[in-house]
């Protein structure tokens, strides 16, 4: 679902409503879709404060005399899109395309959630910036696993009609369950990745974060320093650098060093994952074992089935879904909810 605003100025052009976006902040782009010939394409993402989540498309078009009925005559249009559970700070600023269009070169605009002339209702959705970034990275790891999950191949069935007979052996010949296997170190990539962007995300804003640094004595290379001077990495980006998040102690640390938070805690209440009931500290700790088996001896499990590796997906999500849940319940953060 999208919101889409369509402009039609009194009085443009082509290159005037170019410059009116370039003066927006919007930067040239591609569109998927199949537009009129001639037309641009720019687009407007906000990453101070993670204020954006998904930003502002815009297309500069030659508008269908014969689909624009109704609108005043114009060689040139202005379509916005972004989505329907986009940020507070994307749909102002879709209004504010509109808004400063319609100011400067007059004209009438249609939005297709409120009407005729009418901008939408923008509404705060409970979000500070660090709660913004761990909503982003939670919502990016959840539909990677979704896609995941929806992918698996089926067992070939040849081999999967040996299973709970006496030639079961023979069934972890199947070659897609060496494909199950190479999803292991995906699993816990996900859960490594949001850890990693949403302790950074924490740090950044934790008041305690620039007095701890203040007393840090570890020395940086220089070839960060210079990073840093130059604006291409932040010091939060050094300090994640010092731990490994595919280490359950190294992942204690950082989180208790830091920001005082008990991660294995997180992870100590039972939890049902597909058909059983875990605890998920030792889960995740079996998670990053069989990992390390894949990438570093290349062990293959010819016993796992697309159920265990679909379990597998779902203890990621429930890892990380239990550390979220802290956040919302110990640190009052709005993370999964939506307004």
């Amino acid at each position: 679902m999208s919101i889409e605003i369509t402009f039609h100025p009194e009085t443009s052009d082509k290159r005037r409503l170019k410059a009116l976006l370039d003066d927006l902040g919007f930067e040239p782009a591609r569109h998927l879709w199949d537009w009129p010939k001639g037309s641009l394409h720019f687009h407007w993402f906000n990453d101070v404060e993670y204020q954006s989540y998904e930003g502002v498309e815009a297309t500069i078009f030659p508008p269908n005399e014969a689909l624009e009925s109704g609108s005043p005559p114009c060689a040139w249009a202005l379509h916005t899109r972004t989505r329907a559970w986009a940020s507070p700070a994307d749909m102002k600023q879709q209004n504010l395309v509109v808004r400063t269009a319609r100011a400067r070169f007059g004209g009438a605009f249609y939005n297709d959630s409120a009407g005729k002339n009418r901008y939408t209702k923008v509404e705060d959705d409970g979000r500070d910036a660090p709660s913004r970034g761990v909503y982003l990275v939670y919502e990016s790891v959840r539909e990677s696993v979704n896609a995941a999950q929806f992918s698996l191949p089926d067992p070939m069935p040849a081999f999967e009609r040996l299973v709970g007979t006496d030639l079961e052996p023979l069934s972890g010949l199947d070659p897609r369950r060496v494909l199950y296997n190479a999803l292991v170190p995906f699993a816990v990539a996900v859960v490594e990745h949001f850890l990693t962007r949403s302790f950074k995300a924490l740090l950044e804003f934790d008041p305690k974060t620039r007095e701890r640094l203040l007393r840090q004595t570890r020395k940086v290379d220089m070839e960060k320093v210079v990073a840093i001077a130059e604006g291409k990495m932040s010091i939060e980006d050094v300090v994640v650098g010092w731990y490994s998040f595919q280490n359950l102690d190294s992942i204690q640390k950082a989180f208790s060093e830091w920001l005082e938070i008990d991660f294995r805690a997180t992870l100590r209440r039972r939890r049902r994952v597909g058909r059983r009931v875990v605890t998920l500290d030792a889960e995740f700790g079996k998670m990053i074992d069989a990992r390390h088996g894949v990438i570093h001896r290349l062990h293959i499990d010819p016993r796992l089935r697309k159920q265990g590796i679909s379990e597998l997906l779902d203890t990621a999500m429930a890892v990380i879904d239990a550390f979220v849940d802290h956040l919302e319940s110990q640190r009052s953060m709005r993370i999964r909810y939506r307004a």
